[in-house]
């Protein structure tokens, strides 16, 4: 295993802000796709004018600026670098992906350093505040990313089956809510004890189908990751164990599932 590093972010990448540019709604001539949240969203865009601009390719990594979910990274993407967005190069020591994974798993943290009070934005003392933990060996870096994009495709395969059990973690903190809170003109009457009878058994159902397929102990974890939204790093010194295991805990889990529900309809 490689030796893995610490460093401040100012150290291990630069920041290259987006800028207004000229905009349209259909494709002109030095005009390219506007990375803004719309795209990130998967939504149609505008298009942005290129000269001057600043421009991203599919390798670049990509972090919202400004905005209420400033700190999203994204990557895979090009074009015209929005002025909400900034533009993230690495060191030569540094992945470019495992940058954006990185990046990725401190969403949570970042949201909670933002400043601003009107619109919330990235702190302007990010590099300095923010550490990065990376294997020495950039081979290493680029095995981890590889394990996790095979992990992304697998999600993609395995969607239904973990928006299903996020929707299940959903409408029992809905039921959790309608019994704790007086809600105005709501009449809970029997009808809807009935109706509440029925999701909570249904509820059990689905979980107990779902999640019965993992071990105890990596339940735990997908629910934590998936669900509670919780960072590895945090999960992992809880559990008093490496990263790297709770990574390939995950991992294992999601596999499990695409070989369960992947070929079938859930």
């Amino acid at each position: 295993m490689s030796e893995w590093k610490e460093k401040i972010f100012g150290e291990v990448a630069t920041v290259t802000k987006g800028k207004l540019t000229l905009q349209s709604e259909s494709k002109e001539q030095d005009y390219l796709t506007l990375i803004n949240a719309d795209v990130v969203n998967g939504k149609k865009s505008l298009f942005g004018y290129s000269k001057g601009a600043v421009l991203c390719d599919l390798s670049d990594v990509l972090m919202l600026w400004d905005g209420e979910r400033s700190g999203l990274v994204a990557t895979g993407l090009s074009g015209v670098v929005g002025s909400t967005f900034a533009k993230l190069s690495p060191m030569e020591f540094i992945d470019s992906k495992y940058l954006f994974y990185y990046l990725d798993s401190k969403f949570n943290w970042i949201q909670g350093q933002r400043t601003g009070t009107g619109i919330p934005h990235v702190p302007k003392n990010i590099g300095k505040i923010l550490r990065v933990k990376y294997p020495e060996n950039i081979s290493e870096q680029r095995r981890i990313t590889q394990i996790l994009s095979t992990c992304d495709a697998v999600i993609e395969k395995t969607q239904a089956a973990i928006a299903k059990y996020k929707s299940i973690d959903y409408k029992r903190r809905y039921l959790k809510l309608l019994e704790q809170e007086s809600i105005e003109g709501l009449n809970l009457t029997s009808s809807w004890s009935v109706e509440k009878t029925i999701m909570e058994k249904e509820l059990s159902q689905e979980m107990e189908s779902l999640l019965s397929h993992l071990s105890e102990e990596d339940r735990k974890i997908f629910r934590q990751y998936y669900v509670e939204d919780q960072e590895v790093e945090t999960i992992a010194q809880a559990m008093r164990v490496k990263e790297s295991n709770v990574y390939n805990r995950l991992s294992r889990g999601r596999t499990r599932l695409r070989k369960i529900y992947g070929s079938r309809q859930l």
